[in-house]
């Protein structure tokens, strides 16, 4: 059989005598398996198109976290424009096209809400839905995916925009220090805060169980069954220390909790969620947290996560977690920092490996969005970039988000293995030792730190191994 591949082509640069070339092809389901041949810029392509096909739903993960919004990059200050609208549909579209997700936080620190992140809250206590959905409906209905290679299918999931100062602003916590001065007023609150529960009136709690249960319901009524709505709290104390900026709202850590409040709030919002949620069977709602220290929290956050994102620590203490998330009912996903662009991208391949290895079911790069000048200052977060300073209308994927692609598609087809197999994660992990090295080294240069991921003995030639091995393995699978 002949496929024709189109030739590429680089603009020339005063000296250059080589070019780069990355050549994408989907292959799409139904495509009868067998040998390919053709030509590219004048060389011979040769392809093996297999069996097997790799789901268009996701089993696993790649969570492109982010903060805020991105069409300011694109000089748009009007963030209800369509225009607006365009370049965040553009991101989502190149996220989903690599079978990532996009998910940008839509709340922040200061007690504030991004244009059209969650429902508004109606004089009447009721929620308006119309910025919402103008904003997020064809992600959750599929069409803005309709032509990409996974079409149609929706959001995996997005976050809610519960909080500790919403649907009630942060004003209605009755406890208040005697001084504004900083470090003074954050021990003041440690030392004389009543528990969180008797420092706020009863009715915050009753309208944060009230609004999740109207979330819940929304999301039925609307079939949104196929994206996972995720409540999180996302807020830091430390953003009230003037050096931060000083607009913080938060008394606790809500993300990477450390002390004895920061777990207790983190468990007081989840019950409230889950006991909003249960009285709405079957809606897709998951409370979340992202804990840093897995190993600090004893049973502060047992049977509280429906989703537990945890940091590097998770690898350590592996075991242990595996057996607590088992015990509780819980799924986790592993966070930390993409690999910087100097170091081989092989480490988003190892990582995607290694956390599903472990019982992981993804991965979060805490953060995703790069801005103009990573082009010239590159930086870990920079996974998708704005296209303007080489020409392009719009966004780019840089090639980590690429190497996470092979990591996903990698797992995927571990997971149908091990699903013809009826084998466990701990029994593919024993049959793939001899295949490859993942043990994991973690840099962090401070306690709260994401850390970024090291595989200094996985190989190319390993994940390629891998890859025909598996490959071979489902091949001859009835």
């Amino acid at each position: 059989a002949e496929i024709v591949v189109p030739e590429g082509h680089a603009p020339a640069v005063d000296g250059q005598q080589f070019w780069p070339h990355l050549v994408e092809l989907y292959i799409p389901p139904g495509t009868p398996p067998g040998a390919y041949t053709g030509t590219w810029a004048g060389l011979p392509v040769a392809l093996t198109v297999w069996q097997h096909t790799l789901p268009a739903n996701l089993n696993f993960h790649v969570a492109l976290n982010s903060y805020g919004r991105v069409h300011g990059m694109y000089g748009v200050n009007d963030g209800e424009s369509d225009a607006a609208l365009a370049v965040e549909r553009a991101y989502h579209r190149i996220a989903h096209r690599y079978r990532c997700t996009w998910q940008p936080l839509g709340y922040g620190h200061g007690g504030t809400q991004d244009w059209g992140a969650g429902p508004l809250v109606t004089a009447d206590g009721g929620l308006d839905w119309t910025n919402f959905e103008r904003r997020w409906g064809s992600y959750l209905d599929g069409s803005a995916f309709a032509d990409l290679p996974r079409a149609g299918v929706p959001l995996a999931y997005v976050y809610l925009t519960l909080a500790e100062h919403w649907p009630t602003p942060m004003t209605a916590y009755q406890w208040q220090p005697t001084t504004t001065d900083w470090p003074d007023s954050l021990i003041e609150h440690a030392l004389g805060a009543p528990p969180i529960a008797e420092a706020f009136p009863p009715d915050y709690a009753q309208r944060f169980e009230d609004v999740t249960t109207q979330i819940a319901q929304h999301t039925v009524d609307q079939g949104w069954q196929a994206t996972t709505f995720h409540g999180y709290l996302n807020d830091k104390y430390n953003y009230k220390d003037p050096a931060q900026g000083g607009r913080g709202v938060s008394w606790w850590l809500l993300d990477e909790p450390a002390h004895r409040d920061d777990w207790l709030a983190l468990k007081w919002y989840g019950d409230l969620f889950r006991a909003g949620h249960q009285k709405v069977p079957g809606a897709p709602l998951v409370w979340r947290a992202d804990v840093s220290r897995p190993q600090w929290q004893r049973d502060y956050l047992d049977s509280s996560m429906d989703l537990a994102v945890f940091g590097g620590e998770y690898f350590t203490y592996q075991r242990r977690m595996s057996d607590w998330l088992r015990d509780h009912n819980a799924v986790t996903w592993v966070y930390g920092t993409a690999n910087p662009p100097g170091q081989s991208n092989l480490t988003l391949i190892g990582w995607c490996l290694r956390a599903w290895l472990a019982g992981a079911d993804g991965v979060v790069p805490w953060n995703s969005i790069g801005n103009p000048g990573s082009y010239n200052q590159p930086d870990e977060t920079g996974l998708m970039l704005p296209g303007a300073p080489v020409g392009v209308d719009g966004p780019l994927p840089s090639l980590r988000l690429l190497a996470f692609l092979a990591g996903q598609q990698e797992v995927e087809r571990l997971a149908l293995l091990a699903a013809q197999r009826g084998w466990t994660r701990e029994q593919m992990a024993q049959a793939l030792g001899s295949v490859l090295q993942l043990e994991v080294a973690t840099e962090s240069r401070f306690a709260e730190d994401a850390g970024t991921f090291r595989f200094d003995q996985l190989t190319p030639a390993q994940v390629e191994r891998l890859r025909q091995v598996v490959a071979a393995e489902l091949e001859r699978t009835p």
